[in-house]
């Protein structure tokens, strides 16, 4: 077969090449890290803004952009998005401008060129993962080293309480801990049932040119969280992406959502021309390295950049720092006070091996009582899972014991099964308030598990400076149906409470000890501890 000889080019195609490259290498040395082949949508800031929830807590930033400077160590925890789309892993290596968190890199060197170092990601996201499977293995989780952690979420579960208690403990790391920017990457949706709910509705508004966007528009509203007038609505199933944020917000986390962003662009048909760029299967997107989602994604993290140092480079709110807005001082306080101060508990350690001071989960806050312009009283109550304690270290035969859950059967928690077992509590108030006094716990709850195979006995009793009535509670599930039951234990202070010295601000005299005794030969188990705090508010 003969091969067809191309014809030299003429001299006006001649004119054109060498025009056309002189253009190219006029206008550019080099492609914008953002640019991604075959993406012409162009995001206004608006349409990013929109996805920006929270900027992050300005102490934060500035560390973030102190080590901007000098190179970046990221961390990436999260499931299989974070995992196929972020960035480099251990298991794929890539090219570290791979993945959205990957092309914010290479635009963080953009705007510092003379960075002394160069930026490194460790992705340790793996599909299926959650905030629950790492409350374990927090620290290691997020090295001492990390500037920057993304932690993503989409469909595979977790609780703000999560999300919490890894902030909570990466706040105690040297320095202040590293920037947290929380990812919402939940918009490949499905329905309560599991179905391509979201897919199905999308295909059958057609893909005709000029298809009313209106077919859409019941589409998201039906199968997937949107905005409508002010309130979100989401799949039933789906109902704590607008809890995490609103959690992680006021805890000085980065909050950003891409739902904000690309589904505007879904309603105009400004993205979506098929059924296949939305999912496959309902929770991914179908491009891995070149879709919709990583081009949106990275555009994001970059308005999210610039508008930080942005808000670095204005000066701070004299205002705040001299005192003359004291209700936003207040509500500083507030703040710092809900995510970052904590109740301790302890466990009683035969060698006085100080335990790790406990980040607790969640708090609530609760108006006690106050006429309009006098001093109001108000309720913290720290509430925590027995499966979020740290692990109590095993002393022989008669100690309580961890135990870890093994799928959904078995619930984690603290067991005893033999008599004469005493679990030691030793109760903090919690760091010192501005005033110098500790903040005492008025009442604890213990949960304990009712069934058949956990049907001891317990005493409940108080130790050290506090006091509370001696009850005695039985566990059979013959008692009660088979579950969990909590034991209110109102506490009293013998002595004063605050004074200085002692861990979290309180003096080793101060310390209140809550013991739970083993009083049969039985299997007893507690899955659960809440604490109230109360505090006068100013």
């Amino acid at each position: 077969m003969r091969r067809r000889r191309r014809s030299p080019p003429t001299f006006k195609q001649g004119v054109w090449a060498i025009a056309l490259v002189a253009t190219v290498a006029g206008n550019s040395t080099s492609p914008s890290p953002l640019s991604m082949k075959g993406h012409m949508v162009r995001y206004t800031d608006a349409e990013l803004d929109a996805g920006i929830h929270a900027l992050g807590d300005r102490a934060a930033l500035e560390r973030l952009i102190r080590a901007a400077q000098r190179g970046l160590k990221v961390v990436v925890l999260g499931g299989s998005i974070s995992e196929g789309f972020a960035g480099r892993t251990s298991s794929k290596p890539r090219s570290s401008r791979d993945g959205f968190v990957g092309r914010l890199l290479a635009h963080v060197s953009a705007r510092f060129p003379n960075a002394t170092g160069a930026h490194a990601i460790t992705n340790r996201a793996r599909g299926g993962n959650d905030a629950r499977h790492l409350r374990p293995c927090a620290r290691s989780s997020a090295p001492l080293d990390a500037d920057v952690v993304f932690m993503e979420y989409a469909v595979n579960g977790g609780t703000p309480d999560d999300f919490e208690f890894l902030l909570s403990v990466w706040r105690t790391y040297p320095g202040g801990g590293p920037m947290i920017v929380v990812l919402n990457s939940f918009f490949w949706c499905r329905d309560e049932r599991g179905e391509h709910a979201l897919t199905a509705a999308l295909h059958g508004c057609g893909r005709r040119r000029g298809e009313p966007a209106q077919c859409k528009r019941n589409a998201l509203a039906a199968h997937c969280r949107v905005r409508n007038n002010g309130e979100r609505l989401r799949n039933v199933t789906r109902c704590t992406e607008a809890a995490i944020e609103a959690s992680m917000a006021p805890c000085g986390a980065a909050v950003l959502s891409i739902f904000d962003v690309l589904a505007p662009q879904v309603i105009s048909a400004k993205v979506i021309s098929s059924t296949s760029e939305i999912s496959t299967d309902g929770y991914h997107p179908p491009k891995m390295g070149n879709g919709h989602m990583v081009y949106a994604w990275a555009r994001l993290l970059a308005r999210w950049f610039d508008a930080a140092v942005a808000s670095i480079a204005a000066p701070p709110d004299t205002a705040l720092v001299d005192g003359q807005n004291a209700s936003q001082r207040a509500g500083l306080t507030e703040m710092l006070l809900a995510c970052s101060t904590r109740p301790h508990v302890g466990f009683d350690h035969p060698r006085g091996v100080p335990w790790a001071r406990l980040a607790q989960a969640r708090s609530y806050q609760v108006p006690q009582g106050g006429a309009r312009g006098t001093s109001a009283r108000r309720t913290t109550c720290y509430s925590v899972d027995a499966k979020h304690l740290p692990k109590v270290p095993v002393l022989g035969e008669s100690t309580w014991h961890e135990v870890m859950s093994e799928g959904a059967k078995l619930r984690p928690g603290l067991v005893s099964v033999k008599r004469g077992d005493v679990l030691r509590l030793e109760l903090f108030g919690g760091v010192a308030t501005d005033g110098g006094a500790a903040l005492p716990v008025q009442s604890a709850s213990i949960s304990l598990l009712h069934s058949y195979e956990n049907a001891g006995t317990v005493r409940i009793r108080c130790a050290g400076s506090c006091t509370c009535a001696e009850t005695v509670h039985s566990t059979r599930w013959s008692a009660l149906s088979s579950g969990d039951k909590n034991v209110e234990v109102p506490i009293a202070h013998n002595g004063s409470v605050g004074e200085s010295g002692g861990a979290g601000g309180v003096s080793a005299e101060a310390r209140c000890v809550l013991e739970v005794l083993n009083e049969s030969d039985e299997k007893v188990k507690l899955n659960g501890l809440a604490v109230d705090v109360r505090r006068r508010q100013r």
